[in-house]
């Protein structure tokens, strides 16, 4: 299990990864209902790795980082961070 520690430096990574349009879509993604079969990152728990919205289902927390609200190679980064 990481650390609290590992998981603020996790998430920092994450963000950082991130362009500017990135972080506004992102933030605007967090007030919206993901549809299912949709992949993102909870940023309050990275080390869970990449989820997938399954039917009647939502996100556990409120900070999330969907697959759709960044670029292929941002999303692609943000994997090898997360398999490390």
């Amino acid at each position: 299990m990481p650390s609290p520690k590992d998981t603020l430096l996790t998430r920092d990574v994450i963000l950082n990864l991130l362009s500017e349009e990135e972080v506004e879509r992102v933030s605007l993604a967090e007030t919206r209902t993901l549809e299912d079969g949709e992949y993102y990152v909870d940023l309050e728990h990275p080390e869970k790795g990449v989820l997938k919205v399954g039917i009647g289902e939502k996100p556990g927390s409120s900070r999330i980082l969907p697959q759709s609200a960044v670029r292929e190679e941002t999303w692609s980064a943000i994997i090898r961070q997360l398999g490390r």
